[in-house]
């Protein structure tokens, strides 16, 4: 049986992955978005640093001026400068560099080379050093006609910066999860104990178990839910034992009745018979006799089938079973079929199989079952009885031309005195019947069940494998 996990491990579970995904994302995100903003962030030091260079221009870039400025500026944002000028022969060449500038001549030479191919004012782009594999960031502008200002900063720390954050957040993760799950823990203990056992006793209670009670103190929720499960229990119970002391005071009443009704019955019968003697044939009065002895047949056959029912109900019959080939059964069945129900078209196919049941019971409810199909089948229809294995149990089914049976009628016909429309009925029936099948199929760990499919209604009686032997 597959393991499920409880309220209490689903928490601690929800809760360590969900700290452990907001992490991850939070490195994903530094991963991939610090990197551009710490880089954007140096750009605009770079495009602040045009303003404080502004001076220069005034001085027509006097070296002793550049020198002071651009080592103010490196001191406080660690930019090093280069400057570009004009050539009367149209070219361009560097003609300063601050002594805090690790860039080589060429080094600048080939960035600014780049600026003029890209076409772009300012320029920006990321280049690692020929000489010393050190990666800067560039950023180069157009002053006025003649001049050009270059600005590199050394960026190699942002890689190994982000690397250091990303992994100080997911390691900050797993460890605040693991101390919270740990927390969370210690501090729930009780709170699912006490969830823990509600679910018992709940579970108790729709196995009809009413002995355990949970008797928590508290008037917090908690508290509040325990005292309405035990109250709903009591009251459960209350209950069960009012209906079952009602339902056994009915059976009571029924079988002391059913008891009571032969002696009259057979009384009336017999004085019945013995008048019907006296009077001539063909007279008047010997037909009302013919009906009295007709409704004291049915109502003699219905006091047997209730003093059935009870002693099936009760168990005061020792119902032994034993091994026999079923198809004694059905011939019976076909017996039956070509006396008691002659005037049906019942055709019977069975599967030959040796079972473990009581003869007379397993008879009796096919018997019943045909009996059914008669009453409240189309006039002149057909009726099948069939015996076969399916999988793991030996399905007997009793099917005939009716119409079809409404879900709630599925359910309560099972049910003793229960009968469907009145107008279906062709013969007396009393709804004991099917009654008296279900309690045959509990005592052979049966199953009976009913189904309803293109105008024909089948009733099933499948015995388990553990009934069969092959």
């Amino acid at each position: 049986m597959r393991r499920t996990l409880g309220l209490r491990s689903k928490v601690i579970l929800t809760f360590f992955f969900a700290v452990l995904s907001c992490m991850i994302v939070l490195g994903a995100v530094c991963q991939i978005a610090l990197r551009p903003l710490m880089v954007w962030d140096s750009r605009q030091q770079m495009e602040n640093c045009l303003a404080e260079i502004e001076p220069i221009r005034a001085e027509e870039y006097e070296k002793e001026s550049l020198e002071k400025i651009c080592s103010e500026i490196y001191d406080k944002e660690l930019i090093s400068f280069a400057f570009f000028e004009k050539e009367e022969g149209g070219g361009d060449q560097q003609f300063f560099s601050s002594k805090y500038n690790s860039v080589n001549h060429k080094g600048n030479q080939k960035a600014f080379e780049e600026y003029l191919q890209a076409g772009m004012d300012p320029y920006v782009v990321e280049r690692t050093d020929d000489a010393n594999q050190i990666k800067r960031l560039y950023f180069i502008k157009k002053l006025d006609e003649n001049h050009y200002v270059l600005m590199n900063k050394s960026i190699r720390g942002l890689d190994q910066l982000v690397r250091l954050i990303t992994t100080f957040i997911m390691t900050s993760g797993i460890v605040i999860a693991v101390m919270g799950c740990v927390l969370w823990i210690c501090l729930t203990r009780s709170f699912m104990m006490q969830v823990i056992r509600i679910s018992q006793v709940t579970k108790n209670i729709s196995e009809l178990n009413f002995d355990q009670k949970l008797d928590f103190r508290g008037n917090d929720e908690i508290g509040v839910l325990a005292k309405s499960v035990d109250e709903l229990s009591d009251k459960l119970k209350a209950s069960i034992e009012g209906m079952q002391r009602e339902l056994e005071r009915r059976k009571t009443l029924i079988r002391n009745l059913t008891h009571e009704l032969r002696t009259p019955l057979t009384t009336i019968q017999g004085y019945t018979e013995n008048l019907q003697l006296a009077l001539k044939k063909g007279q008047r009065e010997n037909r009302f006799c013919e009906i009295i002895l007709e409704e004291c047949e049915a109502m003699d056959q219905l006091v047997k089938e209730m003093l059935e029912l009870s002693r099936i109900e009760k168990g005061e019959s020792v119902y032994t079973k034993e091994d026999f080939d079923i198809k004694e059964v059905f011939q019976n069945i076909r017996r039956q079929a070509d006396t008691v129900f002659s005037q049906a078209d019942i055709s019977i196919r069975y599967a030959s199989q040796e079972v473990c049941a009581n003869r007379m019971l397993l008879e009796r409810a096919i018997t019943n079952y045909v009996k059914n199909a008669v009453q409240y089948g189309r006039p002149e229809g057909k009726i099948w009885v069939t015996g076969r294995i399916t999988g793991d149990e030996y399905t007997i089914a009793v099917a005939n031309e009716g119409g079809n049976l409404s879900p709630d009628d599925r359910e309560r016909i099972w049910e003793a005195f229960y009968k469907t429309d009145k107008s279906r009925t062709r013969s007396g029936s009393y709804g004991i019947g099917l009654a008296i099948v279900q309690e045959i199929a509990h005592i052979h760990d049966a199953r009976v069940d009913v189904s309803c499919e293109d105008g024909k209604t089948t009733f099933y009686f499948r015995m388990p494998v553990k009934n069969i032997f092959n």
